[in-house]
């Protein structure tokens, strides 16, 4: 827009010379009348100039930034160590295009009250650096490219022992999909795997799984994981990787394992008797068609919304994350590979964005989760953790 404004200081001056000329050919009364007319002219064009110049894009956000790291909670990680390549790229006009890994995103800048945005992005410069910022994440770029990624992992030991698994190992990232992520981004902060010799216990996204037997094979430590087997190997940094089939969890070592907790007699696995499961009745009729149509179907979840970022299921794991809504009121319900036992459901009032809504509420121990019907399936709010996005099994 502000280009266009020297062509009508122009073409207003060439105008008032067109008036000017006949001056001393016609009469002088009609001259002032087409000097008067420019005039206002000339001043409706500055009128508009601030409004044009607050539209603009300035010049300091223009050209190509590279992604430089990632803040997420107030801990920064490094972009190339997370294998991520990012660039930025804003037009004068407001177009902007983000390349992340090959995906690309596209949408529109403006400048409202001084500040560069882009629905609930905001972009702020900061001693050079471009900082872009959507709900508590945040991403830092540079007009420089950064450097390679760190190094490929440290080889395998293929000299390990049992003895050498044995400990408390803490998750401190997540590889899957040729992207490497901190725990806390993959929602595993704080899940373990603690080796106590002929048997380990494991959590996944907070769930416990204990008294897993485990065995060597060779040089790596296998465990059974619901019907499967999983293989842990260990590094020659002293780091721990488990293999799933979509991604890799890596561990480090912090500490000596507790002495190994007694085998479980069989009055824990008797405890469950068959009167809670045939305890709920008949569901009642559903408030909503989009409620009733979640009965009686797999749903598996496609990603999840995880401090600002948007994750697949692969990048959190390669678990199974997936609910069946059974028709006499019980649930299965998988969480990271994990079957979550005892859970009833029933219709009722689901809080959403826009207020309460008809979905379905699942009773787990000590508080309720809820699905909300969506046009894909339903989404869960995980406990404030992550949002969960469902639809029906393929």
């Amino acid at each position: 827009m502000t280009a266009l404004l020297p062509e009508l200081k122009l073409d207003a001056s060439v105008e008032a010379a067109a008036t000017v000329s006949p001056e001393t050919t016609a009469e002088p009364e009609t001259t002032p009348e087409p000097i008067d007319e420019p005039a206002p002219e000339s001043t409706a064009a500055p009128e508009n100039t601030p409004e044009a110049q607050s539209a603009a894009i300035p010049e300091k956000y223009l050209g190509v930034w590279y992604g430089v790291s990632m803040e997420m909670e107030g801990v920064s990680y490094p972009l190339a160590d997370m294998g991520m390549e990012l660039t930025l790229t804003i037009s004068a006009d407001g177009a902007a295009e983000m390349n992340m890994n090959g995906e690309v995103e596209r949408f529109q800048c403006a400048v409202r009250d001084g500040v560069l945005t882009a629905g609930a992005k905001t972009l702020t410069l900061q001693e050079g650096m471009l900082q872009l910022s959507e709900d508590s994440a945040a991403m830092l770029m540079s007009r420089e490219k950064p450097e390679a990624a760190a190094e490929a992992p440290a080889p395998v030991d293929e000299t390990a022992t049992l003895d050498s698994f044995k400990g408390v190992w803490t998750a401190s990232r997540v590889s899957a999909e040729g992207m490497t992520l901190p725990a806390a981004a993959a929602d595993m902060a704080g899940d373990t795997l603690t080796v106590y010799g002929d048997t380990c216990d494991l959590t996944l996204s907070g769930y416990l799984l204990d008294g897993l037997p485990c065995h060597m094979d060779g040089h790596r430590l296998i465990f059974t994981l619901l019907d499967g087997e999983c293989a842990v190997t260990r590094h020659t940094d002293g780091t721990l990787s488990l293999m799933l089939e979509e991604a890799s969890v890596w561990y480090e070592y912090t500490g000596e394992a507790p002495e190994a907790p007694a085998v479980p007699t069989q009055e824990p696995m008797s405890e469950p008797t068959a009167e809670p499961m045939t305890e709920p009745t008949a569901a009642p009729a559903p408030a909503a068609p989009g409620a009733a149509s979640m009965v009686g179907r797999k749903f598996v979840m496609t990603d999840a919304d995880v401090s600002g970022y948007n994750m697949s299921a692969a990048m959190m794991g390669g678990f199974e994350y997936s609910i069946l809504l059974r028709e006499d009121g019980n649930v299965e319900f998988v969480m990271a590979g994990a079957n979550i036992p005892s859970l009833t459901w029933s219709y009722g009032k689901v809080p959403t964005d826009s207020g309460e809504a008809d979905g379905i509420v699942i009773a787990y121990p000590g508080q309720l989760l809820y699905l909300v019907p969506t046009e894909q399936g339903f989404d869960m709010d995980y406990f404030g953790t992550m949002l969960m996005h469902f639809a029906p099994e393929a």
